[in-house]
């Protein structure tokens, strides 16, 4: 039997020492029987299962799940703080400050049309504004909702400062993607 695992390896090099002065017979014990000793193994796995990772390494080396859970979020940790030093996508970043995938789930889920628009809200690439401006499109220099000369048409200012829109908001945005949005109005 070969085995790279050193826990095992130093059972078995017990049991060969146990060997040397005494019989030794190693009895196969049904799952879930009624043996003391089984319910006692039982026990201490499921004992095992609470330790902390500190605690399991130095006996058992560090399982290939918890590898790859170790390398996910140093990823993600990386990505967050790319995401939060990216110097551009200003509006993307207001809206989507942080790195969610329960938000991305939601956002994957919708029909590919909503898609589309909700995409065009993130990145700030909507058919008004300043955006439509940079197009050659035909654009207003103040918000056509609220009529007030004083603010620019944005992203922006439509899902976090427009008071004509403030019920519309409340409806439609309420639990969805962009539920939060208190931190635009600063």
């Amino acid at each position: 039997m070969y085995t790279t695992s050193s826990l095992v390896q130093e059972c078995r090099a017990s049991l060969n020492e146990m060997a040397r002065h005494t019989n030794v017979t190693l009895k196969w014990v049904r799952g879930h029987g009624s043996d003391h000793g089984n319910n006692t193994a039982d026990e201490l796995a499921r004992r095992g299962t609470t330790l902390s990772e500190e605690d399991i390494t130095p006996f058992c080396g560090l399982p290939l799940s918890a590898c790859w859970r170790r390398f996910e979020l140093s990823f993600l940790e990386r990505a967050q703080q790319r995401w939060s030093l990216e110097p551009t996508c200003f509006i993307s970043r207001c809206l989507w400050p942080r790195l969610d995938s329960e938000r991305t789930r939601k956002l994957l889920g919708l029909p590919r049309i909503h898609l589309r628009m909700a995409v065009s809200v993130i990145t700030g690439h909507c058919t008004f504004g300043n955006h439509a401006r940079r197009l050659g499109l035909p654009y207003n220099d103040f918000c056509r909702s609220c009529h007030d000369e004083e603010e620019e048409e944005t992203v922006l200012h439509l899902l976090g400062t427009c008071r004509a829109l403030e019920s519309l908001r409340a409806r439609f945005l309420q639990g969805g993607i962009f539920s939060d949005l208190s931190e635009l109005s600063t």
